[in-house]
């Protein structure tokens, strides 16, 4: 929205004019003839100098000291078919004059709403009054003027007319687990028509609908009504929270409330206040200027600015919460052991309402592992073993009772942290509720009375999902024939890229396509042996011989493939088709062959052309089992090796001196390409146990 004031004075004297803006902070002014900037706002070039009438003269604008916020705190009330829409301005003149005030309102700011309706309201330290005649609209522009400006007039725009439509809804519940479905209840006032907006690309034009949400993160939901005088919108940002949790029940929960009876809170000039009677409390204790919670499996400190005792009543302005959980213990078997967690976290202000639920599992949600192996790959990390898992679920708290600096404490059996690396390779990493994933600064502590190791990581943004993991990098390629890398400069590279998707359920018999849009593969149609849940497929393409292979195929290779399982093993696929592309400008005449590496030997794949697009020739490999494998040309490079073809397709080679044959260049893309079944939800479990 912008605001143009046109500035008028009937005998031609030139008026210093000072301009505050009540709502952009501090303005910061600079002097012009035309104009006057207000910097570090949203507003630019709002003031100008535009004549709006045959006698009407202009004259130089010119800012006379400090652009400030207003000192006027006080704010239009809304109600009787007025409803305050608009940007605050407060002008004052050096004498009494005249001036125009135009608003200058774009389509998107009236919201459909008639123009016809605007009006402007002025306050002069007597409240708030409409600025009288003259005062007029221009339908057209959308401006509104007004006369008489005076010093200390503060202006806001406001729409008058009654039966306006007013947006207002709720919801029920605003988190949980997916799928979450939710009731919404529309409260708004004067509404004929309704326009849901959930947050992920689903809207509703139901009075009340119910919705389910079947992806996890928070959502923002909005709701235009709409009547025939305009409309009215109301937004709520993260609204809705989704989360997943593990299939399987929690090795143990504790609920932890900060309720306490002797304890209250109320909102006196902007500062919560907060009030403690020991006699009432089922806990509580005053420390100094702070009142000590001893709830249920948590403590919750509540720290003021000092506290006033009136006939044991203390009361004070909260200035921080600080939450310190009681260790929640499991046994998790094997070698993890006997796993505890703690956590300590700030909160600004005090909720009695508030809830938080922490829960331990033996692992992460499929989804969680999902991204917890995705996150790790894209830092040249592998997840070897996970120990276990933890959600914490906060239930009851609002926009304002963020949870921040979290300090949590895992704990896991010696022998596990030295099966899996030793304590330099335990980390923690989280998914935050918007399902983004990150590694935690972690620290190893010592170890506790019954000799588990203590690791602390840090959470700046609070609670959501954790697991505590062994990682290691990512090997180094092996080496090339002449003892180097080979390498190429059109990606493929020695690690490749780690991208993580995941599948639905299959079924036995029927085959399965999994798909992805870059790279050499670009379909896998996999026949399982029986029923499964969920499976994940990576395909890792690379210029270098694969880790675990330990001999190279004497031809030309294009790329290598290495095909991997999750949830399920390589012992569930009864057949594969392998679909593949490679660019013509290398074929060359050369017959393209795709080479299955098993049992130690390379073995030749039936591999048939079945088309060219997009300056790539495309083929088709069948394979009895999935490993490693290799796109290879048959015509050896330089014509130095021969190849014998047995019963069993073994490609058997002998191998004389040459020179390596530089690979060719790749399309770009190659990296870890991850295949997507097409009739797929998305689910992961890692294959991997504990150790």
């Amino acid at each position: 929205m912008a605001i143009k004031i046109q500035y008028f004075q009937p005998n031609n004297d030139a008026i210093d004019l000072t301009i505050k803006d009540c709502t952009a902070g501090a303005i910061n002014p600079e002097n012009t003839s035309s104009f006057v900037i207000f910097k570090d706002s949203e507003y630019s070039n709002v003031i100008e100098s535009t004549a709006l009438g045959n006698n009407a003269n202009i004259h130089e604008l010119r800012a006379a000291g400090d652009l400030t916020v207003s000192d006027t705190t006080d704010i239009p009330p809304d109600g009787d078919g007025l409803y305050n829409i608009g940007h605050y301005l407060n002008l004052s003149t050096g004498s009494s004059a005249e001036a125009w005030l135009s608003f200058d309102y774009t389509d998107e700011d009236l919201g459909g709403k008639d123009p016809a309706l605007l009006s402007v309201w002025r306050n002069e330290g007597t409240g708030w009054q409409q600025v009288p005649q003259p005062n007029g609209v221009n339908t057209a522009e959308r401006y509104v003027y007004a006369d008489n400006i005076t010093e200390f007039s503060v202006f806001a725009p406001m729409w008058s007319g009654k039966d306006l439509p007013v947006a207002d809804f709720t919801a029920e519940p605003t988190e949980g687990t997916v799928p979450l479905q939710v009731r919404f209840t529309d409260k708004s006032e004067n509404a004929q028509i309704w326009l849901w907006t959930f947050g992920d690309g689903s809207t509703s034009e139901e009075k009340n609908p119910v919705y389910t949400y079947n992806s996890i993160g928070t959502f923002t939901v909005s709701l235009k009504v709409t009547n025939p005088l305009g409309s009215d919108t109301k937004t709520v940002m993260d609204y809705i929270t989704v989360r997943d949790v593990p299939p399987e029940p929690p090795k143990k929960t504790e609920n932890m409330t900060l309720k306490d009876n002797g304890t209250k809170v109320s909102e006196i000039g902007g500062k919560q206040q907060v009030s403690f009677n020991s006699s009432e409390s089922s806990g509580g204790e005053i420390s100094g200027d702070n009142i000590i919670l001893r709830n249920n499996g948590i403590n919750v400190t509540i720290t003021t600015d000092g506290l006033t005792n009136t006939s044991g009543m203390y009361s004070g302005n909260v200035t921080g919460v600080n939450l310190s959980s009681d260790p929640l213990t499991s046994d998790i078997g094997g070698n993890v052991g006997n796993a505890s967690f703690s956590f300590n976290a700030s909160m600004p202000r005090y909720n009695p309402d508030a809830v938080i639920e922490t829960s331990l599992y033996e692992k992460p949600s499929d989804h969680a592992a999902t991204q917890f192996s995705l996150t790790a790959s894209k830092n040249g990390l592998n997840i070897d073993s996970t120990a276990y898992s933890v959600y914490i679920t906060k239930t009851n708290l609002t926009a304002n009772d963020t949870i921040s600096n979290a300090v949590l404490r895992f704990t896991a059996g010696e022998a596990w942290v030295n099966a899996n690396g030793g304590k330099d390779a335990i980390r923690v990493i989280r998914e935050a509720d918007n399902g983004t994933c990150q590694f935690l600064e972690t620290t190893y502590i010592g170890t506790d009375g019954k000799g588990n190791m203590i690791f602390e990581a840090i959470s700046p943004d609070g609670f959501s999902a954790f697991a505590m993991v062994a990682v290691s990098a990512v090997p180094s390629p092996a080496p090339g024939p002449s003892g180097g890398s080979s390498s190429s400069s059109g990606g493929g590279g020695s690690g490749g890229d780690t991208v993580a998707s995941s599948s639905g359920s299959v079924k036995a018999g029927v085959p399965a396509a999994f798909t992805v849009k870059d790279g050499p593969v670009y379909e896998a149609d996999i026949n399982f042996n029986r029923d499964l849940s969920s499976v994940l497929l990576t395909v890792n393409t690379r210029s270098t011989v694969p880790p675990g292979v330990q001999n190279e195929p004497e031809l030309e290779v294009y790329r290598y493939l290495t095909f991997e399982l999750y949830k399920a093993d390589p012992s569930d696929v009864s057949s594969a088709s392998i679909k593949f592309s490679v660019p013509q400008n290398l074929v060359s005449g050369k017959k393209t062959v795709l080479l299955h590496y098993t049992d130690g030997k390379w073995v030749s794949l039936p591999t048939v052309k079945t088309g060219e697009k997009d300056g790539n020739e495309l083929y088709s490999a069948e394979t009895p089992s999935l490993s490693s494998f290799a796109i290879a040309f048959d015509k050896p490079a330089g014509d130095i090796i021969t190849a014998e073809k047995t019963e069993t397709d073994v490609i058997i080679t002998e191998k004389t001196d040459r020179k390596d044959a530089p690979l060719p260049t790749a399309s770009p893309g190659f990296g870890l390409f991850v295949l997507l079944l097409a009739s797929a939800g998305f689910i992961l479990m890692q294959h991997r146990e504990k150790y």
